[in-house]
């Protein structure tokens, strides 16, 4: 079933209704229609709130006729390009805010503990942080995956899936949104976890205790509008396209009517933003999907346990013999189980992007699966032999 909610013309019965399809939530979505309205009050607008990929399906089904899609998501304008022209393509894919990455942070959470919040990934992979954390997944969450590959492609293939790792060995858990890493920080289950401001600065407005602070070299996250190639209001949609234009100018209103930042802002900045590769992320997409699944979220249980039991022999006075067998563990839990040059062969891609449901794509995955659920089992049995 689908959620539409409809926002009536006030001033003129006659005026078509500008149709919107975006995979924002409704909280954030509702102040910037509410803030066009104020623009434009005679607007009559029927907007679809649904997850990227059910957005593409739907517009791929032809179950929907929007006029504009609004979305932080490449991967969905990406898709809809290569589409048939779905999209106009001199009005498509063109960013008018953005986001900063962030991590929330509950600050009594962390004050009871005495940790110092984090700006950086590394600091997450720190033992204070075990089981304190919480993040999504690049599956699950648009903007869990630019940051990701952010972190790729800052640190290299190696050195970023070990970073990314260690810090999978100190989720609490992984969360299948990503407001619903801000909700849990929110509530106290956890101490912290990245997300973008959009999402920390709506828990600020109601929860004293709950701030953020900026991931140094964190991504940037736009946000695009596209119009479909046969849009049937063009005069309404054209009009809606002029007020996102104007706050892509504004930071003030952008802010109130959005929380995210005018684009311009970040063109006029001394300090040029971080933003990734678009093309090599869109390239290994489903590869980096599939990894961060079946090392990460597969085993995040077991991870929590063995990390835990790591940072707590570390604080032992150790032999320089059981020091090497910890050295040992942390390389066969923190070591990626495909290769740089794998991750850029034809045929490992090849294998990443085959349909989910495949005998080829689920024999490729539980392979990935059981050799890092192995690489565990070796670092438990080393671990055991510290006493």
């Amino acid at each position: 079933m689908l959620f539409t909610a409809i926002y009536p013309a006030s001033a003129n019965a006659k005026e078509q209704s500008l149709a919107i399809i975006t995979s924002f939530s409704e909280e954030i979505s509702s102040e910037l229609l509410d803030d066009y309205r104020q623009y434009r009050p005679s607007a009559n607008i029927d907007i679809i709130y649904r997850k990227t990929e059910s957005v593409l399906r739907l517009l791929n089904d032809g179950r929907v006729q929007p006029d504009v899609v609004l979305s932080s998501s490449p991967f969905l304008f990406n898709a809809l390009q290569k589409n048939n022209g779905m999209l106009d393509s001199t009005l498509s894919f063109i960013p008018f805010a953005y986001s900063e990455t962030v991590f929330i942070y509950n600050q009594e959470y962390l004050k009871k503990l005495n940790i110092t919040p984090p700006d950086t990934w590394q600091a997450l992979a720190k033992p204070e942080f075990h089981s304190h954390i919480t993040m999504s997944s690049p599956s699950r969450s648009g903007t869990t995956h630019i940051m990701v590959e952010s972190i790729l492609q800052q640190y290299g293939w190696d050195a970023g899936w070990q970073l990314l790792l260690e810090i999978g060995g100190n989720l609490r858990g992984v969360s299948a949104r990503s407001f619903g890493v801000s909700e849990s920080v929110s509530r106290g289950v956890v101490g912290v976890g990245p997300v973008i401001d959009s999402y920390a600065l709506k828990q600020q407005d109601k929860l004293k205790y709950i701030t953020y602070r900026p991931i140094r070299k964190g991504p940037i996250i736009p946000v695009y509008y596209g119009v479909i190639h046969n849009s049937a209001n063009k005069a309404a949609t054209h009009d809606f396209l002029a007020y996102l234009q104007q706050l892509s100018t504004d930071e003030s209103h952008a802010m109130r009517a959005f929380k995210k930042h005018a684009i311009q802002t970040s063109e006029q900045s001394s300090e040029k933003p971080y933003s990734v590769d678009q093309t090599l992320m869109l390239k290994r997409s489903n590869l980096v999907k599939l990894l961060f699944d079946k090392t990460i979220v597969a085993h995040t249980p077991i991870l929590q346990q063995v990390w835990g039991d790591i940072h707590q022999k570390e604080k032992r006075r150790l032999t320089s013999a059981e020091q090497h067998k910890i050295t040992q563990a942390k390389q066969l839990l923190s070591t990626p189980i495909i290769t740089q040059a794998q991750s850029e062969s034809a045929h490992v891609l090849q294998l990443a992007n085959l349909p989910p449901q495949s005998h080829e794509r689920v024999m490729f995955s539980e392979s990935l699966e059981k050799k890092f659920r192995l690489n565990i089992d070796k670092a438990l049995d080393i671990l055991r032999t510290i006493e």
